[in-house]
Order: structure tokens, then C-alpha cells, then sequence
């Protein structure tokens, strides 16, 4: 007999696993635009149903082709809310077997526009890395994630407040709490806050 303890069976599905999946481009109808029209359907098409159905055909192939590991963020749109969704409709079948990650420290602000022009000019999402931005994401994050495995803080450079004693405590109440790892992910040292 033997018996893997929940963080080696964590650690396994995490980091053994050669492929996840991001969420990033299904949660938010214009986050990238490369070759997108070849992928989806026209800007003008792209309702927040039609998206949520595109994202569960991409969950489920992904699983049935043994992917384990989802990765979502604030910042990817409804990511967050359609991989519950997903979880939940699928059941039984997902449950125990997919891993969930998720990043703090963007706030989507796009409103569902799909370029910049929509959005009359504004960026789509705003970075802040405060204590105060980190309890109110992480309680949404939890809300709709609560095996989460992995929270993440996003885009973290030294000058973004990301290393805080406040929040740097905020985490630690927050593994504590909700029993996940914690993380960071980087775009690169002159990234701008």
C-alpha cells in the first residue's frame, strides 16, 4: 500500500505535469490579438456566452487529453468565473484531479471591450500590488476557487509594493487561511509598474 501525502500529490501535479493551461485569452474577449479572428469568433461576436462556451470546448479537450493544471488571474476577464463554472458542470469528473492557480495584483477594468478604441483609450487592466487589493482579489479568487492550490502574485517587480511587509503578511495569513501556495510571476526586470 502506499500513501502520498496532499503536498507531494500537490508538488506531483503542479510541477510534473508537462503542459497547463492559461486562461488568459478566455476570459477576456481582446487580451490577445494575434491571429485571434483566425481562433474566434469576429470582435463583434464575441459575447461573454460565446466566449464561456469556447473556453469550456478547451477545458474539456485539455482534460481529455490528461492536461491537470488551470491557471487563471483577476485580470484574465471572467477566467475565474468560467472555470468555476467548468469545474462545477463537469463534477465528479474533474474533481480531486484538476489543479487550480490563479495571480493577485491586476484589476480588470475592460468592461468586455475588445480593443482599446472600445474602452476609449484606457488600458484594460491596472496593476496595484497593496495589501489592501490583495484581500479584496483573493476573497473573489476564493469565492469562486476554493481548492485553489496556487495563488500568485502578478507581474511582480521590487518597486511594485508587491514585497510589502503588508502584504508579504497578507500572504502569509492567506496560506494560513486558505491553505495554498504562494507564488509570483515576473515579465521582466524593466517591466513598468
Amino acid at each position: 500500500f502506499f500513501f502520498e501525502s496532499p503536498r507531494g500529490i500537490l508538488r506531483r501535479m503542479l510541477f510534473d505535469n508537462s503542459v497547463s493551461l492559461g486562461l488568459a485569452a478566455l476570459g477576456r474577449p481582446g487580451y490577445i490579438n494575434l491571429g485571434r479572428e483566425d481562433d474566434l469568433p469576429s470582435a463583434a461576436a464575441r459575447t461573454k456566452q460565446q466566449m464561456q462556451d469556447l473556453a469550456f470546448s478547451v477545458l474539456d479537450a485539455f482534460h481529455a487529453q490528461g492536461g491537470r493544471h488551470v491557471d487563471a488571474a483577476r485580470s484574465y476577464g471572467v477566467a475565474e468565473e468560467f472555470l468555476s463554472k467548468w469545474l462545477r458542470s463537469r463534477g465528479a469528473e474533474v474533481e480531486g484531479v484538476m489543479v487550480c492557480s490563479s495571480k493577485w495584483g491586476y484589476r480588470y477594468t475592460g468592461d468586455w471591450a475588445v480593443t482599446m478604441e472600445d474602452s476609449n483609450g484606457q488600458p484594460h487592466e491596472v496593476k496595484e500590488h497593496t495589501a489592501s487589493h490583495l484581500r479584496s482579489q483573493s476573497v473573489e479568487s476564493l469565492a469562486l476557487l476554493p481548492k485553489l492550490a496556487l495563488y500568485q502574485i502578478h507581474s511582480a517587480t521590487p518597486d511594485s509594493g508587491a514585497f510589502s511587509d503588508e502584504v508579504l503578511e497578507e500572504l502569509r495569513d492567506l496560506k494560513k487561511r486558505a491553505g495554498c501556495r504562494i507564488g509570483l510571476s515576473t515579465t521582466g526586470p524593466d517591466q513598468a509598474t
